[in-house]
Parts: C-alpha cells; sequence; structure tokens
C-alpha cells in the first residue's frame, strides 16, 4: 500500500470512529463466544454425602456422580468429576462458561443464573441439638435459645438464615465439621439436612448419640445444573435431552432407589419415592 492509500484509510477512520468502535466490540464478542465455547467442561460437586464424596480409594462416589456418569456416557463425555467447597463450586458456575454442578437447591434467586438439567432429590432442611437437649423449635423467634447455630458456609441454608435476620450463626466449612462443631458443644445446633448428617455420623463416629432433630424448617428440590453466562444452550439441551431419557427409560429410578437401599442399609437414612422423586426424611419411620 502506498502512502496516499494509507492516508486515505487513516482519514477514513477519523471519520467514521462510531463505525471503527462497533467493528471492535463486534471483534470482541466473537472472540468472547469463541473462547467460551472452547472452555472445557467441568464438573463440580460439593463433599456432600450421599450426593457426592471420596470413598476410602479417592474415588468420587454418591447418587449424584452415579446419575451424571450415566448421563456422560450417553453424550460421550469424559470430564472428570471434582469436588470444592461449595462457595467455590458455586463461583466458578457463575463466573465460567460449561460447569456443571451436581446437587444444588434450587431456588428463586438462583432460578435465572443457570440452566436446570434434571431434579436428583428432595430433601428436608433440618436443625439439629445434641442427643439429651430438649430444647425444641416451632419458628424462627425460638432460634434465639440456641448459643450458637452451625451452617455450612455458602450453603443454601446459611444464606436463607441470614436473610430471615438471624445472627448467632458459626460457620462451618463442610458438613462433617458441621456435625463436629455440634457434637463438641461448640454450637448448640447444626441446620442441615439428614443424608449428610447421618452420613459423616457413621464416618466420624457419633457414638450412641447421634443428633437429633429439633425442627423440620422445609423441603427444597435439589438439581443438576448448568452455568448460563457464556454456555452455548445447545450443550445445556443435550445435557437436559440426556437425562429425560434417563427419567424415561427408568435409568434415574433405578439409581435411586439403590442410593435409597444402600442409605438404609448402612447408616440408616429413611427415604420414599413420592412423585417421582426421591425424598429423604427427617424422621426414620416415614411412609409414603
Amino acid at each position: 500500500m502506498n502512502f496516499l492509500a494509507i492516508s486515505r484509510a487513516r482519514v477514513s477512520q477519523q471519520r467514521h470512529p462510531r463505525f471503527s468502535f462497533m467493528a471492535a466490540a463486534w471483534l470482541c464478542t466473537l472472540l468472547s463466544a469463541a473462547t467460551a465455547s472452547a472452555a472445557p467442561l467441568r464438573v463440580l460437586a460439593v463433599d456432600e454425602p450421599p450426593m457426592a464424596w471420596l470413598d476410602e480409594k479417592g474415588q468420587v462416589d454418591g447418587m449424584g456422580a452415579d446419575f451424571v456418569r450415566e448421563l456422560q456416557m450417553r453424550i460421550d463425555d469424559h470430564a472428570v468429576i471434582e469436588l470444592l467447597p461449595e462457595p467455590r463450586a458455586l463461583q466458578a458456575a457463575q463466573q465460567q462458561a460449561n460447569v456443571v454442578l451436581i446437587g444444588f437447591s434450587r431456588t428463586p434467586e438462583r432460578e435465572p443464573n443457570f440452566h436446570w438439567i434434571a431434579p436428583l432429590i428432595r430433601k428436608p432442611w433440618v436443625l439439629y441439638t445434641r442427643a439429651g437437649d430438649v430444647r425444641r423449635a416451632h419458628s424462627l423467634a425460638d432460634l434465639k435459645q440456641f448459643n450458637g447455630i452451625a451452617v455450612v458456609r455458602g450453603d443454601v441454608r446459611e444464606r436463607w438464615l441470614r436473610q430471615q435476620g438471624a445472627g448467632n450463626l458459626v460457620g462451618a466449612g463442610t458438613p462433617g465439621q458441621g456435625v463436629r462443631l455440634l457434637q463438641a458443644g461448640r454450637a448448640d445446633a447444626f441446620f442441615h439436612e439428614p443424608q449428610s448428617v447421618l452420613w459423616f455420623c457413621r464416618a466420624q463416629g457419633c457414638g450412641e448419640s447421634p443428633p437429633v432433630a429439633a425442627w423440620v424448617v422445609r423441603h427444597s428440590d435439589v438439581w443438576l445444573l448448568m452455568s448460563k453466562a457464556g454456555t452455548a444452550p445447545a450443550l445445556a439441551q443435550r445435557w437436559q435431552q440426556a437425562a429425560q431419557q434417563m427419567r424415561a427409560d427408568g435409568s434415574y429410578e433405578r439409581i435411586a432407589r439403590l442410593w435409597s437401599e444402600r442409605g438404609q442399609r448402612e447408616v440408616g437414612i429413611a427415604s420414599v419415592w413420592r412423585k417421582g422423586l426421591l425424598e429423604y426424611c427427617a424422621d426414620p419411620s416415614c411412609k409414603p
């Protein structure tokens, strides 16, 4: 290109700065989309039995892990399941493309931020106290009688309690730490769910005095979900379709019932099959 042509190009750019800006913005958008679509898929879970946890061999075990591996076989996906603390897993799914989360409650706040792939279980939110503690709760006002309520940091129940104005919370890094805080007397109560509490009592040893349910607060449905920002809708639809096929051919129910039996046999977790979903119970004698 000669000097005259270069000069004309520069003048043209000066005369059309808006065009240059729009072209640059368009290019950045294309590059961002290409980067997102090229990002490798990650599958994340929290160390929280029986949904997912590391077994004695260092392998990720759990009902959610079994469901995802069955789904991955159907779509030829080979991503390895990673275990992360709950705040880090949620942060990754909110900030990165192509991130799958195993076993998170579906709430109105989370609704617009993710692709919801499939429901996995229904679980109760339970306030636990130590064996022998006769205090019970029937309302949020009753929580003031407890000198410290353990919650898992980043957990949906911690956020819910804070939204209700509870200020006597003691943070734990994992459900297992929450059980230890309760049993050691460093918290008067632990707000969590029966399946994790009983499973960790088996692993850590609560003796003959496991925590007791002082208040069944509410229930939530736990889902397999996928990050929305930057994730191609076609990828989410592929996972959703495979999950729907698993429900249609009975694979979900087969996996759920196997884990229902295993939970009852190994740690005494009661569960029922209700409205097409495995529901864990706070009461060991619960019936469908």
